[in-house]
């Protein structure tokens, strides 16, 4: 994937109809830790929610849960009831 971004030029493009920005995936990962942190009906719980589902788009575009697999009960529960099929 190192090709499909040019470092000095270019900082999104389209994967499977999406865009895609540099970073989506750290922000992912960034939500998903604070919300499988926060305690469940918190606001962080509820900011992280939102940001999580800011970017699942992009990350999903990525093919990305068919290659890991997300640990946290709470976090899979959360990108299912937000419409995305996670393989078993």
């Amino acid at each position: 994937m190192n090709e499909d971004f040019d470092r000095r030029r270019e900082s999104e493009r389209a994967y499977n109809d999406v865009f895609v920005r540099k970073g989506c995936l750290a922000a992912f990962l960034s939500a998903a830790r604070r919300f499988d942190a926060a305690s469940p009906g918190s606001t962080e719980a509820a900011r992280a929610g939102d940001d999580i589902r800011a970017v699942l788009p992009a990350v999903a575009s990525l093919n990305v849960f068919d290659v890991f697999a997300l640990k946290s009960a709470r976090v899979r529960a959360l990108v299912a009831a937000l419409g995305r099929e996670l393989p078993l």
